[in-house]
């Protein structure tokens, strides 16, 4: 009763207080973003993709045109003595290229992740996946910052 009674309360300080996200996108609600081309790495493509549906909008006139470019690269960093990997690097980059009207920005995106070998490949795989996954959404959420940044500049 106690933990109902402290949820309610603390509910109802925090929408009084005028509280709001950080990362809310309401000043992209009147937004188009085009993505026009992508190149790169398929799987990353496939999320972005995805993850920017929400924001193509093609009754807003107000748009921004974006070529996006993915990279994903695996590399080894030790072998044990039988020549078997044991640590790899994980090198995920993305580059938007942003245009609206006359204004045009590169914005890049870059991480490195290091990951110890797992004897179970589908462990392993599954863990690439979430990386991947991770990281466009970071990227996703770092572009939308920019985009409202450039849109208040200009």
């Amino acid at each position: 009763m106690k933990k109902k009674f402290f949820v309610i309360i603390l509910f109802l300080f925090t929408i009084s207080c005028g509280f709001s996200p950080i990362y809310n996108a309401s000043d992209l609600k009147d937004v188009n973003i085009n993505v026009a081309k992508y190149s790169g790495d398929k799987d990353l493509n496939k999320l972005f993709s995805f993850n920017l549906k929400k924001y193509n909008k093609p009754e807003i006139e107000n748009i921004f045109n974006l070529n996006i470019s993915t990279n994903y690269s695996k590399i080894v960093l030790s072998k044990n003595k039988s020549g078997s990997p044991e640590n790899y690097n994980l090198i995920l980059s993305v580059k938007f290229e942003v245009s609206k009207q006359k204004f045009n920005k590169l914005i890049t995106f870059n991480e490195t992740i290091e990951l110890k070998n797992n004897d179970n490949k589908y462990e392993e795989n599954t863990y690439e996946r979430i990386v991947k996954e991770n990281f466009t959404r970071n990227a996703i959420q770092k572009l939308i910052l920019e985009l409202r940044q450039i849109k208040n500049d200009i």
